[in-house]
């Protein structure tokens, strides 16, 4: 029989870690790891910054406009108005407009132009964005060879655009001695670094506010936590939760009638679709930015509120996109061993993302929905990659190799999750949602092996009486637990001893010589069956805990 910590090793050894051995090492929150990754053009981001403070002059953030985004932009206001003493009107942040277009693109310059002239700028900060974008930097220095132009992001590199900036961070970047996947958040985070920690104790506030800011973009960007930067990053910040304006605005609204856990369920189903229903629903920016920069508990309150209105209205036309998805399902079968391509009414692309998601976890196949958008004459969506056997974002950048003319532009994003435009040509004959269908059909197939689930290629088989209270603790010593964490993660064969019912949906099982397991069903419906049957258990990870991390068990066959 192996003892605890064995099974433990065998875990941690079958899945593929960011990190390698340190992370066998990592329990709970004691780690030893330096702050920052080592980026490429970290130093020389640091001394234009040092410069330009140290002559107050003004600086002009432009941010992506989604959670990450957006709680960069709060970053950035945290450093240089609360910490380095700026005043707002030498401070200045513009958004893009994701529901037009993704990026610094052209369509932002007249706004930058006039900010740059109004307060006479002599640094712009990109956040989460900027990668894809050299052309429109070099119409910026060339109205303005003074400028300088510091660029922060993590999505794929696509242009030249180090060769026109003076500094360019990014994770992406081949040159990069470290490559930690970490959010664009989290980029800006460590240009700003050496003046958020030389800052006074009396700003130990606005730094642990900083600090869950980062774990806030960690958990909703769905970076890898299997990456010890990215760990370390959200459980620094977590902790900050409690005392921030973000968790009491929240707590008010509730009244204090349920116990709010502050873990990543509170980040990822609570405050980052707050964050992202004003990019999804809205064109104006402050819902959001007002609520994560508010400085007392009323703004606070008051900006939380008319974020959960527009949130409500996000979850509405949610639901209805959804139920659109299926219905042209119907009409436009998916095709054996291709992704899932849907156009569903505009009005939605502001759920866009969500719905391929909701549809791609549905049939576990990556999923691409597109919205037709009027003004621009394109078909305008958003993509999940949902498998990993299968480089969606690859195969969609093949294609685009292959045959340009149908795309509005390279597709733009990550592997988890990417941006796609479509031009509706001006033969009404001509369906380019249908040569992309056939052009990724013959370019890239799906495999049935790149579809099973994970517990079929990655399963630890192990004893019932291993499965012990030491070893669920052990477990829990590892969260928080991510998307690229395998799951389930043990598999036992054992006789139920007993069945009880816990709840409507809930049972408890003894079976021999392990702790009770709880499992997801109706007792009165299978109480007869499973009454001394033969039985295989698979063990899984709630990913989306902290506080109260469980190993839960499903049943996977009846033997």
């Amino acid at each position: 029989m192996r003892n605890e910590e064995e099974i433990v090793d065998i875990w941690l050894n079958s899945m593929s870690i960011h990190g390698g051995d340190e992370l066998k090492s990592f329990i709970g929150k004691e780690i030893n790891y330096k702050s920052i990754p080592n980026f490429m053009d970290i130093d020389k981001a640091t001394r234009i910054i040092e410069d330009t403070i140290e002559h107050k002059d003004p600086i002009l953030l432009i941010s992506d406009f989604d959670a990450d985004g957006t709680s960069a932009a709060a970053l950035g206001n945290v450093v240089f108005v609360d910490i380095l003493g700026y005043d707002s009107s030498n401070f200045r942040v513009i958004f893009n407009n994701r529901m037009n277009r993704r990026g610094v693109t052209d369509d932002l310059l007249p706004a930058i132009y006039k900010e740059i002239d109004r307060a006479n700028i002599s640094l712009i900060i990109t956040s989460d964005h900027g990668s894809d974008n050299r052309s429109t930097f070099e119409k910026i220095k060339e109205r303005y060879p003074d400028i300088k132009i510091i660029v922060t992001d993590h999505h794929h590199i696509k242009s030249k655009v180090h060769e026109v900036v003076d500094a360019f961070i990014n994770p992406e970047r081949k040159d990069n001695i470290e490559k930690d996947p970490i959010s664009g958040c989290a980029v800006l985070y460590t240009i700003l670094f050496k003046f958020i920690n030389e800052a006074p104790i009396s700003k130990i506030d606005s730094v642990d506010y900083i600090k869950l800011l980062v774990a806030i973009t960690t958990i909703v960007d769905v970076v890898p936590l299997n990456c010890i930067t990215n760990r370390k990053y959200y459980l620094e910040g977590i902790d900050k939760a409690k005392d921030s304006l973000l968790y009491k605005s929240i707590a008010d609204k509730v009244n204090n009638r349920w116990r709010i856990d502050i873990n990543e369920k509170f980040i990822g189903w609570t405050v980052g679709p707050l964050i992202n229903c004003a990019s999804r629903m809205t064109t104006t920016p402050d819902f959001a930015y007002n609520w994560i920069t508010a400085k007392n508990l009323q703004d606070s309150i008051v900006a939380y509120g008319l974020l959960d209105a527009v949130n409500t209205s996000r979850k509405r036309s949610q639901g209805e996109a959804i139920i659109e998805a299926n219905e042209y399902l119907e009409r436009y079968p998916i095709r054996p061993n291709s992704p899932i391509i849907i156009v569903i009414n505009r009005r939605y692309s502001g759920v866009a993302g969500i719905v391929a998601s909701s549809i791609g976890n549905k049939y576990n196949l990556p999923c691409l929905v597109l919205t037709y958008d009027r003004d621009l004459e394109i078909y305008g969506g958003s993509a999940r990659a949902i498998i990993k056997g299968y480089d969606f974002k690859t195969a969609m950048d093949i294609a685009y190799i292959h045959n340009r003319k149908i795309f509005v532009k390279r597709p733009a994003g990550h592997s988890a999750a990417f941006g796609c435009s479509i031009k509706i040509d001006e033969d009404p004959e001509v369906d380019n949602v249908n040569i992309l269908r056939e052009l990724l059909s013959k370019l890239s197939t799906i495999t049935d092996e790149m579809t099973l689930p994970t517990y079929r290629l990655s399963i630890i088989d192990i004893e019932p009486k291993e499965i012990t209270y030491k070893l669920r603790d052990l477990i829990s010593k590892y969260a928080p637990f991510g998307r690229d964490w395998e799951q389930p993660i043990f598999r036992t064969k054992s006789r139920v001893r007993r069945m009880e019912k816990r709840s409507d949906d809930k049972s408890m099982i003894m079976i021999d010589n392990a702790v009770p397991i709880i499992i997801n069903c109706q007792f009165d419906e299978v109480a007869d069956s499973m009454r001394n049957a033969e039985i295989e258990v698979v063990f899984s990870i709630d990913q989306n805990s902290l506080d109260d991390v469980q190993v839960t068990a499903i049943m996977h066959t009846l033997i």
